[in-house]
């Protein structure tokens, strides 16, 4: 594959933008329109080979058809957007983020200072962010008071613009662990940055809580972690017994698991 310049890696950037938001830009529910035609210098494929004069043809929400210009006809009566000396690339998926969170929070303390609300306009924020950055699917692992599950939904009623959301929900970590909040008075009753969450059949009851309110795959914290107060980094929190109720419950029910895990002993 040739090496882009740097000149076609900012175009290839900008015109990724549009190229989600052509694919984006009808509702799956809307009546069938005519065809979008994009034409451009080069298609950069998911397999990472290229391939030059492309054609790329969006019908609703969906690529029905991309390749040369030889060997890909334009439809009759389709809008044609020309793109010269532009790159297209298929839309990025982000597998870990917390899409709900905000750089300026201050972390732990956030949960001091804020509520559900600001979770959800910092989620409607950095969802259009993320979409304009070309990413047009992303894997939440881990969001307060369900709100990546409500920005999931609200996303796919075309409510707000975002890319496809596969959420967790809360995740689930134990008593003064990584998704707890740690150095303050105990008189002072602070809720985590998940759910706190003991033993095997609190486990079992964390993961059937959390598919009931929708969550797509369950988050587990199985180690410390660098931004939290009082829990070691490299020691495991669950007991491998707790772990096993969660997979299994979470198997049982359709679902799959994902870990914030530093090191062996959290995985």
């Amino acid at each position: 594959m040739r090496r882009l310049s740097s000149a076609a890696r900012v175009s290839t950037s900008l015109l990724l933008c549009a190229f989600v938001r052509v694919a984006h830009a009808q509702s799956p529910t809307a009546p069938p329109s005519s065809p979008v035609v994009l034409r451009a210098q080069r298609l950069i494929v998911g397999d990472g080979t290229t391939i030059d004069q492309p054609v790329v043809i969006v019908q609703g929400d969906r690529i029905i058809a991309a390749g040369p210009a030889s060997s890909v006809a334009v439809p009759r009566g389709a809008r044609v957007i020309d793109l010269p000396g532009h790159t297209l690339l298929p839309g990025l998926i982000d597998s870990h983020t917390h899409i709900n969170s905000s750089d300026s929070d201050g972390g732990d303390m956030a949960v001091l200072r804020e509520t559900g609300a600001h979770a959800a306009i910092y989620g409607v924020v950095n969802a259009k962010k993320t979409l304009d950055a070309g990413f047009t699917t992303i894997r939440d692992v881990g969001a307060t008071n369900y709100a990546d599950i409500a920005l999931r939904d609200l996303i796919a009623k075309g409510v707000v613009p975002g890319p496809r959301i596969f959420a967790a929900g809360p995740s689930l970590g134990i008593t003064g662990g990584h998704a707890d909040v740690n150095g303050w008075s105990p008189l002072i009753q602070i809720p985590g940055t998940g759910m706190i969450v003991d033993g095997v059949e609190g486990m079992r009851k964390a993961v059937r809580q959390n598919i009931k309110f929708g969550s797509d795959h369950i988050k587990i914290t199985a180690t410390g972690g660098i931004l939290s107060v009082g829990d070691a980094v490299n020691h495991a929190q669950y007991s491998e017994e707790e772990l096993r109720a969660a997979v299994e419950e979470a198997a049982r029910l359709g679902r799959k698991v994902a870990m914030h895990a530093h090191g062996p002993r959290g995985s």
